[in-house]
């Protein structure tokens, strides 16, 4: 391919966009090499042969020619699980926020059970992440509150017969 000169100066393209700066090769350098590469390989015209006379010949059968599909787009599934209004509406967060809080203040008697026990009220019949972790830390919250509710009721129990 011939090297064209780009409008920002750059002399040295051979290919159909600009080196140096991107832009593509103008449409007048895209037309003449096509032209001169036509003439260049143009043959010299042959007088014409007298053909010998026809025979007939069998007629071949014809490709009939196949009908364009366009491609059909995928289609995706539906979701198999279709979420309520509740669920919609409340992902778990307050159940998350519950189950946080039992953890917190699980020292302070019966205020970290209460919350554990509120946490795992809001998480019942919520299936999201949310929901689920905060079940989860409310439980673990709950236990917590049991075992140093025993061990603060064992210690004043102590306490009160010194």
């Amino acid at each position: 391919m011939a090297k064209w000169k780009c409008s920002c100066g750059y002399e040295e393209n051979e290919g159909k966009f600009c080196v140096n700066c991107g832009l593509p090769m103008p449409a007048e350098e895209v037309a003449a090499p096509a032209v001169e590469e036509v003439e260049e390989e143009a043959a010299p015209i042959a007088e014409p042969v007298a053909e010998a006379p026809a025979q007939p010949a069998e007629p071949q059968p014809q490709a009939q020619p196949q009908p364009q599909t366009q491609a059909q787009p995928v289609q995706q599934a539906a979701p198999s699980y279709q979420a309520t209004a509740n669920e919609q509406t409340s992902g778990g967060g307050a159940s998350l926020a519950f189950g946080i809080m039992s953890l917190v203040f699980f020292l302070v008697q019966p205020l970290g059970l209460v919350l554990a026990i509120v946490g795992l009220i809001t998480s019942k019949g919520k299936s999201s992440g949310k929901a689920h972790t905060g079940r989860v830390l409310s439980i673990v919250g709950l236990v917590i509150g049991i075992v140093f509710g025993l061990l603060d009721l064992l210690c004043a129990i102590i306490i009160w017969n010194m």
